[in-house]
């Protein structure tokens, strides 16, 4: 009897952790209670970087896709909104730079495009994805 608990447990806390992935690129409607407004405005300039507020929702990134010219500094600030499992991290597909996202703390992330196309970015589990397009 003792092994078929386990089993229930086991598999309960497995599929609870996958509940939260969605491939999907809708965030919710506004920061989760109690959160601090963003760091920066979106598409806010320091210099000659440009910083953009990504929110990392129970649906995806937001925004999940961001344009940018050739050449142009981007300073990508994730904000987890999410306790999903899936928000946790954020993984840079071109170069596999990862960094771990605390729920409701900004973390940046920078990124130069050299060329046209896209550079794309993902959660750890690569269910929630974005890109910069660049053109």
């Amino acid at each position: 009897m003792k092994r078929a608990w386990v089993f229930v447990l086991a598999f309960g806390v497995l599929g609870a952790g996958a509940v939260g992935c969605k491939k999907s690129k809708k965030a919710p409607a506004g920061p989760a209670p109690g959160a601090s407004a963003p760091a920066t405005p979106k598409g806010a300039t320091s210099g000659d970087t440009r910083r953009v507020d990504v929110t990392v929702g129970d649906t995806g990134f937001e925004p999940a896709s961001i344009p940018a010219k050739v050449g142009e500094k981007l300073t990508l600030v994730f904000t987890r909104r999410t306790t999903s499992p899936c928000g946790g991290e954020v993984v840079l597909k071109s170069t596999g730079e990862k960094k771990e996202l605390p729920l409701n703390e900004p973390v940046e992330l920078a990124v130069v495009v050299d060329k046209a196309g896209s550079v794309d970015f993902a959660c750890g589990m690569d269910m929630m994805q974005g890109s910069v397009v660049v053109q």
